[in-house]
């Protein structure tokens, strides 16, 4: 059985593609996933969080 390197055998803009993709997505989930806990978790609380412990800059 011989296996082959992707790396080596793919065309670089399907490989980029092939490869990018997944990590894009996981990224995008991630920040959505805290934009939001950090959206919803001080509407749950007495007191707000405060600014400098939200997720994401707020200005």
């Amino acid at each position: 059985m011989e296996t082959s390197n992707k790396l080596e055998t793919m065309e670089e803009k399907k490989l980029v593609w092939n490869m990018a993709l997944p990590m894009i997505f996981s990224l995008l989930i991630t920040s959505l996933y805290y934009i939001v806990d950090g959206i919803s978790w001080p509407a749950t609380a007495r007191r707000p969080l405060p600014r400098h412990l939200l997720p994401i800059p707020c200005r």
